[in-house]
């Protein structure tokens, strides 16, 4: 007789159901957390979402990202957008500490894959890179509209070092709400690989999480397309953001 072995040992995409029927027949709040890492790992989008936002809201119904004050402690769960180098550097600037999670009282969501382990999580808060970027962010905007302007030049430049500059600048100093639908299409005409990853990565630190659905896959825009219509294409995808 083969011998028995328990199904989590080998948890597919199929163990799950997708969407309202998954949120209708499972009650997430009893599965333990390495099963829904695991599940957000599973690459289904749908799935991804749900997940993400039932840990998200396991937090104190009172909770602000501004309210985090100095001193406080946060790790990273998973693999971040940015190196974790940068991450600590920007952490010690506004007086925070990146620890590792058994240290910590926030726990910022980023992406998979995640550890098999992870310690006892009963009183920390979740948090996403989203909400991370708002609390790094600079208590004043750092472009001014004429900075912006150059800004949005240089992503939508055809040179790749043009757009490549702007993204460094953009991320050592944050992505204005503007410079999103920007910086989107600068992603959608990149045509090299390292560059389109960089651009993505920069993007995920930005995008709100309840619509992270519009960056699953590149839009086609053509650059002899007469700016106004694109404009105006952009202005329809985006337009759940509210930008």
């Amino acid at each position: 007789m083969p011998k028995l072995v328990p199904a989590k040992k080998f948890l597919n995409k199929n163990d799950f159901c997708c969407g309202k029927r998954f949120e209708e027949k499972t009650n997430l709040s009893r599965l333990p957390l390495p099963l829904l890492l695991k599940g957000i790992g599973l690459g289904i989008p749908a799935l991804q979402q749900d997940l993400r936002q039932h840990l998200l809201q396991r937090r104190s119904p009172d909770f602000a990202v501004k309210n985090i004050s100095a001193g406080a402690t946060l790790a990273l769960v998973g693999r971040s957008t940015q190196s974790r180098q940068d991450l600590k550097y920007r952490l010690e600037q506004k007086g925070l500490k990146l620890c590792p999670p058994a240290q910590a009282l926030f726990w910022v969501l980023a992406n998979p894959p995640f550890p098999d382990k992870l310690p006892e999580n009963t009183g920390i808060t979740w948090l996403d890179e989203t909400e991370l970027e708002q609390l790094l962010g600079p208590g004043v905007p750092v472009f001014d509209a004429q900075a912006q302007k150059n800004l949005q030049q240089l992503l939508l430049h055809a040179d790749p070092i043009n757009v490549r500059l702007a993204a460094q600048l953009l991320s050592h100093n944050g992505v204005p709400p503007a410079m999103l639908p920007y910086l989107y299409l600068a992603w959608c005409w990149a045509k090299e690989e390292k560059l389109r990853r960089e651009l993505r990565a920069l993007l995920g630190r930005y995008w709100p999480s309840a619509h992270r659905n519009l960056l699953r896959a590149r839009v086609q825009f053509t650059r002899d397309t007469p700016w106004e219509a694109i404009e105006k294409q952009l202005a329809e995808i985006l337009a759940p953001l509210k930008i």
